[in-house]
């Protein structure tokens, strides 16, 4: 009976203001759908005179996909506006993957994030990818999140230092952001990229209060991580706070992010290394 309540309900809410429910004849306000070509009528409910005139699947799919496309629009404003606090830089507000240089080392990360990027829907693991400072990594992440954002999926791209500032200046009273609205774009967004993962020294609040619940909020979706340090060091980054004191000896960060992605090392050399070696004139 609530199963049949509920049809009754919803069908009632995507028929036009205009019909009239309280008719006897089924047949007034009939119609033939253009779409599907099937001629839709009142339903008989047995609630006295209220015969609702129902929408056709043609219908039904028109709303429910004005409904998805709202949730989307909302979505991507709220990622907007934590984008708007620069938690990207400049430069890589420009890359793309037709302007990454492919160099020696890098073609399996290229082509990683190339198809990563070309077939998302059909990803089961995220992207993790290390290596020396300077070879492409956030480059390449970058790329991907441009790409994916072009093709009108919510995506939200955070350097984790600048992460770190920009929760630090919430606290301030005329902050038009909080660290909830952080933490809930983080989470929700299609596809999260984390920049340089394992820079500088984690604090306890940094951990428990902003990567612990962003990282296991995410547990059974995509994320992308670039980071200059191997599974070893990172294992180590994570165990102790920038005092020494233990944060996650047992590893549980490090496990649920293994657990969600394929890891590969970039092994290219230093971009901006080789460009300054040129103009300094040594080969």
């Amino acid at each position: 009976m609530i199963a049949g309540t509920q049809a009754i309900a919803q069908a009632v809410s995507l028929i036009p203001s205009s019909v009239n429910l309280w008719d006897d004849d089924l047949r007034k306000d009939a119609y033939c759908c253009l779409g599907c070509k099937k001629e839709i009528k009142r339903i008989k409910t047995g609630l006295g005179n209220l015969n609702p005139l129902p929408s056709c699947k043609c219908k039904i799919d028109e709303y429910e996909n004005e409904v998805c496309e709202r949730e989307q629009a909302n979505r991507r404003a709220r990622q907007d506006r934590i984008m708007k606090q620069s938690l990207i830089s400049e430069t890589l507000k420009q890359v793309s993957f037709d302007n990454f240089i492919l160099r020696s080392g890098t073609e399996r990360a290229y082509s990683e994030f190339k198809s990563f990027a070309d077939d998302f829907d059909n990803q089961t693991f995220g992207k993790m990818v290390y290596g020396t400072v300077g070879n492409g990594k956030s480059h390449l992440a970058a790329a991907t999140h441009h790409e994916l954002y072009e093709q009108g999926y919510v995506t939200l791209f955070l350097d984790c230092s600048q992460l770190f500032n920009l929760v630090k200046d919430t606290m301030n009273r005329n902050s038009k952001i909080t660290i909830m609205e952080i933490i809930n774009a983080a989470i929700s967004c299609d596809l999260l990229t984390l920049d340089e993962l394992g820079s500088g020294c984690l604090t306890e609040y940094e951990y428990n209060s902003i990567l612990y619940p962003i990282i296991n909020g995410r547990m059974g979706k995509k994320t992308n991580y670039t980071t200059n340090l191997n599974l070893k060091e990172l294992k180590q980054w994570f165990a102790k706070d920038k005092y020494g004191n233990p944060l996650d000896h047992k590893g549980r960060m490090l496990d649920r992010i293994i657990g969600s992605c394929d890891i590969f090392e970039n092994i290219a050399s230093s971009k901006r290394q080789e460009d300054a070696m040129k103009r300094l004139g040594v080969s």
